[in-house]
C-alpha cells in the first residue's frame, strides 16, 4: 500500500507539476493574449486614424481624379488640335518643299540658260566681230581697187601708152568731130594672161593702129592729124582690109606650138578679117628652143613669137631681150577688166558680208537681252528660293515644336491612363 500510496504520490506530484506547468503555460499565454489585445486595441486606433486619414486621401483622391479627368480631356483635346495642326503644317511644308525645289531648278536651269546663253553670245560676238573686221577689210581691199580701177580708167580714158595720133583720134571721136572710129587694136581684143606677152609682141606697133568704118572714114582722121600736127597713125577699114591665115602641113603637130596668134584672141566677129590680116600668119611658141626647132622644120617662112616675147622673124631674124609684163596695154587692159570683176565680187561680199554684220549684231543684242531678261528672272527666282527656304525653315521648327507637344501629350496621357 505504501508503494501504491507512493506510486500515486508520483503521479500527483507529476499530475501536480503538468498542471504547475500548464498553469504556467496558461498564465504565459493569458500575458500574450493581454498583450495582444493590448496591441489590437492600439492597432485599432491606427485604424482609425489611418481610415480618416484614408477618407481624407480618397477625398483627395476624387478630386485628384476629377482633375486628371478634366486634364486628360483637355490633353487629348490639344493632342488631337496638335495633331490636325501637324498634318496641315506637314501638308503645307510639303508643299513648300515642292516649291522650294521648283524654285531651285527653275534657278538652275536659269543659271544653265544664262551660260548657254553667255557662250551664244560671246559665240554672236566674236562672230560680230570678225564680221566687222571682215566689211572693215573689205572695204580697204574695195578702196584699193577703187583707185586702182580709177587710175587705169584714167588711163584708158587719156589713151597713155598710146601714140600721141592715137590719142588725137580717140578723143576727138569722143567728142563727135570724127564718125566710125573703132578704136585701137587693142580694145577690140582680148586675150588669156599668158598670152598677153606674145600678142603684145606680135601686134607691135599695130596695138595702136586704129579700125574704122572704112577708107572715107580714115581720110577723114588723117585731114585732122594733118591739120592739127598730130603726127601719124595707121588706119585699118573694115570695108578694104581681108585676113590672111598661115598655112603650114603639121604646124598644129610640132612640139611647142600653141596656136595662131589670131586664135588666141577674143573679140567682135566683125573684127575676124582685122585680127588674122595682123596676127593669122604670126605662130606662138612656147619658148624659145620651140620656136628655132619649128622655123628650121618650116624653112623660116614666117615669123614666131614665143610666149615670153621672143621673136624669130620670117627669114630666120631674131629679136628678142627683156620684156615688161605689166607695161602694155593688153596687160593694162586684162588688169582692169580683172579689177573690175573682182570689184563686183567684192561688192557681192561686201554686201553679203554687211547683211551677216546686221544679222549677227541683231543676235548679239537679242543674246544680250536673253541674258538680261534671264538675270532678271534669275535673281527673282533665287529671292523665291530664299523666300521659301526661310518658309521651310518655319515649317521645321513648328513641325519640331507640335512634335514636342504632341510627344508631351502622349507621355501625359500615357501616365494618366496608368
Amino acid at each position: 500500500r505504501l508503494r501504491e500510496i507512493e506510486q500515486e504520490t508520483k503521479t500527483q506530484q507529476a499530475l501536480r507539476g503538468e498542471q504547475e506547468s500548464k498553469l504556467v503555460r496558461m498564465q504565459q499565454s493569458a500575458r500574450e493574449k493581454s498583450d495582444a489585445l493590448t496591441a489590437l486595441q492600439r492597432k485599432f486606433t491606427d485604424n482609425q486614424t489611418t481610415l480618416a486619414q484614408l477618407e481624407t486621401t480618397i477625398a483627395a483622391n476624387r478630386q485628384s481624379v476629377k482633375n486628371i479627368t478634366d486634364r486628360k480631356i483637355q490633353v487629348e483635346t490639344g493632342y488631337q488640335e496638335a495633331q490636325g495642326k501637324r498634318a496641315e503644317t506637314k501638308t503645307q511644308a510639303e508643299t513648300c518643299n515642292d516649291a522650294l525645289e521648283q524654285a531651285k531648278q527653275q534657278a538652275a536651269d536659269l543659271k544653265n540658260a544664262i551660260s548657254g546663253y553667255m557662250l551664244r553670245s560671246q559665240g554672236r560676238i566674236k562672230k560680230r566681230q570678225q564680221l566687222q573686221e571682215q566689211v572693215s577689210q573689205l572695204k580697204i581691199g574695195r578702196d584699193t581697187m577703187d583707185s586702182k580701177i580709177r587710175m587705169y580708167r584714167e588711163m584708158e580714158k587719156d589713151y597713155e601708152g598710146y601714140s600721141k595720133a592715137t590719142r588725137i583720134v580717140m578723143q576727138e571721136s569722143a567728142r563727135g568731130n570724127l564718125r566710125h572710129i573703132h578704136g585701137p587694136v587693142s580694145q577690140l581684143l582680148r586675150t588669156k594672161d599668158e598670152y598677153t606677152v606674145a600678142i603684145e609682141t606680135a601686134l607691135g606697133a599695130s596695138m595702136g593702129s586704129i579700125v574704122v568704118e572704112n577708107e572715107q572714114d580714115g581720110k577723114a582722121a588723117i585731114s585732122l592729124l594733118r591739120r592739127r600736127d598730130g603726127g601719124r597713125a595707121t588706119f585699118l577699114p573694115l570695108s578694104t582690109i581681108r585676113g590672111r591665115r598661115l598655112q603650114e602641113n603639121g604646124l598644129d603637130r610640132e612640139y611647142g606650138f600653141v596656136g595662131l596668134g589670131c586664135d588666141l584672141l577674143t573679140y567682135d566677129p566683125k573684127y575676124r578679117d582685122i585680127m588674122e590680116n595682123l596676127l593669122g600668119r604670126t605662130a606662138i611658141a612656147e619658148d624659145m628652143d620651140s620656136a628655132i626647132a619649128i622655123a628650121g622644120r618650116h624653112g623660116h617662112r614666117f615669123r614666131i613669137v614665143t610666149l615670153d616675147g621672143q621673136v624669130l622673124n620670117a627669114g630666120g631674124s631674131m629679136t628678142g631681150g627683156s620684156t615688161s609684163r605689166s607695161s602694155g596695154v593688153l596687160t593694162r587692159a586684162n588688169e582692169l577688166a580683172r579689177l573690175e570683176q573682182r570689184r563686183s565680187e567684192t561688192d557681192a561680199k561686201l554686201k553679203e558680208a554687211n547683211e551677216q554684220l546686221q544679222e549677227a549684231a541683231k543676235a548679239a543684242a537679242q543674246a544680250e537681252a536673253d541674258i538680261a531678261a534671264s538675270q532678271n528672272e534669275l535673281r527673282e527666282a533665287e529671292d523665291q528660293v530664299l523666300r521659301l527656304q526661310q518658309q521651310k525653315q518655319h515649317y521645321s521648327v513648328l513641325l519640331d515644336t507640335l512634335a514636342e507637344t504632341i510627344s508631351s501629350a502622349q507621355r501625359e496621357l500615357d501616365i494618366v491612363k496608368d
